[in-house]
């Protein structure tokens, strides 16, 4: 099992292989640079009675313990400010308003295009896409198992990797079509570089 350390200097962003097998992204390679934005899943939020620093706490590969505010939410979308720009295009939880600090458990993942491709035109969203450079590159070992959770009643069968033997190993560059048979699971181990974010990503990195 070859994981990263916890790291101020790096930030672990979660990648899967239907994302550069979509086209929106060419693979990736040990010392590239590459831009994009940061989408969250919360495993779990909440509203914080008070202001607090910006908090990104590394817990397992690609999740965070964080804290941080709401920066802009609407009905299908909201942004957090966590120290880094991030967002998640789904309904967010109920009592929350912009401005508000909260707290939370989240993975982060790269996007896979809903910034890039749509979410960028919006005037009150704003820039997100960062520049890193990619330190190591993590792709998980643990294989498919058949999981009966949910379908009790006959429903089509679900794969899921097996919690048992759940690990990584460290790879020079992502191969997406052929890395566990095209459905690898990845981690980006990366440096935010000392760029501001910007709305559009540079013609001449992708697709590689």
């Amino acid at each position: 099992m070859n994981e990263p350390d916890a790291s101020n200097a790096t930030i672990e962003i979660g990648l899967s292989s239907w994302i550069i097998q979509d086209g929106n992204y060419g693979d990736f390679h040990v010392g590239d640079r590459a831009e994009f934005a940061v989408e969250f899943y919360p495993d779990s939020v909440n509203k914080a009675a008070s202001a607090s620093p910006a908090l990104l706490e590394r817990i397992a590969p690609a999740q965070y313990n964080a804290a941080g505010r709401i920066l802009h939410l609407t009905s299908e979308l909201w942004v957090l400010d966590l120290g880094l720009l991030v967002f998640q295009e789904s309904r967010p939880p109920k009592g929350l308003s912009v401005g508000d600090s909260i707290a939370g458990a989240f993975h982060l993942g790269i996007d896979p295009f809903f910034y890039f491709e749509s979410l960028y035109a919006s005037a009150a969203i704003p820039p997100m896409i960062y520049t890193w450079c990619i330190h190591r590159i993590l792709i998980e070992t643990a294989p498919f198992v058949e999981s009966t959770e949910g379908n009790a009643r006959g429903g089509p069968k679900v794969y899921v990797r097996d919690p048992l033997k759940r690990g990584r190993r460290e790879i020079a560059a992502t191969n997406a079509w052929n890395d566990d048979d095209g459905h690898a699971d990845y981690v980006l181990v990366c440096e935010l570089l000392d760029i501001p974010p910007k709305r559009h990503r540079s013609v001449d990195l992708w697709p590689r």
